[in-house]
């Protein structure tokens, strides 16, 4: 059974072609600096792997309200 019969509320979405910037930046000393930092904010917050989660930010709406 495929997975889209099994969830139909997911959802496929076209890729969106990546920046040069931001290939540019995939490299392994920015990636090694990336964990590094990740893991000492683990370390310091005491975060544990239970309360580590991934997600997508796409269809996350943000309103902003107006401040008087």
């Amino acid at each position: 059974m495929k997975s889209r019969q099994r969830h139909p509320d997911l959802s496929l979405r076209q890729p969106e072609p990546t920046s040069l910037s931001r290939a540019m930046g995939f490299n392994r000393t920015q990636v090694g600096r990336f964990f590094d930092l990740l893991k000492g904010i683990h370390e310091k917050e005491a975060i544990t792997v239970e309360n580590v989660y991934n997600v997508d930010e796409t269809g996350i709406t943000v309103s902003k309200s107006q401040e008087k």
